[in-house]
């Protein structure tokens, strides 16, 4: 039977909803963050990077965690106006690598649709804009200037994309777990 990918989403979307979220206002600005769940009055949602002051919108700041043999696909992101730049801050704890890529909204979309057809992590249908390996450790920053369109952030811990690959044993599930942080701004 062929899988629907947009029923699939709209139902994992609805299943999370119905869980409750909670929408927090800061400021008079309209200044807003938003969570799964109940966030206790006087908490904020966590979020791994601390963004204090920046001339940079913030797109996403959060946590996610990449099995072996998986890909997660973050976004999309929007830039408006080709003298624009995704400004990427990452860490990873975990399995020594993975690799992450800047794809062309299409290009993800229709590596998604892969996923529902096919087992195991999806091949690049496409060239990416933008990918490197990033190591555990230390801070991964990154400025990758875009022309104007809709992108989406690939991390992919298998050995279907990139130059890494998670270990070959069986039984060796490590996990990457990643924090981004995704900014638009100027270009540079």
């Amino acid at each position: 039977a062929q899988v629907n990918a947009n029923e699939l989403g709209r139902n994992m979307v609805l299943s999370q909803l119905q869980r409750g979220f909670t929408v927090i206002r800061y400021s008079r600005r309209g200044e807003t963050d938003y969570a799964a769940g109940l966030v206790s009055p006087g908490q904020r949602p966590f979020r791994p990077f601390n963004v204090v002051r920046s001339d940079k919108l913030t797109l996403d700041n959060d946590r996610t965690e990449v099995h072996s043999q998986q890909q997660d696909f973050i976004g999309g992101f929007h830039v408006p106006d080709d003298d624009q730049a995704l400004y990427l801050n990452l860490t990873i704890d975990g399995a020594p690598g993975i690799d992450v890529l800047l794809v062309p909204e299409a290009t993800g979309q229709g590596m998604l649709a892969n996923l529902t057809t096919r087992p195991g992590p999806s091949s690049l249908i496409g060239p990416p804009v933008w990918g490197e390996p990033v190591a555990r450790g230390a801070l991964f920053q990154r400025t990758v200037r875009v022309p104007k369109g809709d992108y989406i952030l690939l991390l992919d811990h298998s050995s279907q994309v990139g130059q890494t690959a998670p270990p070959q044993q069986l039984l060796d599930d490590r996990a990457v777990a990643v924090d981004y942080l995704v900014q638009l701004g100027d270009a540079p």
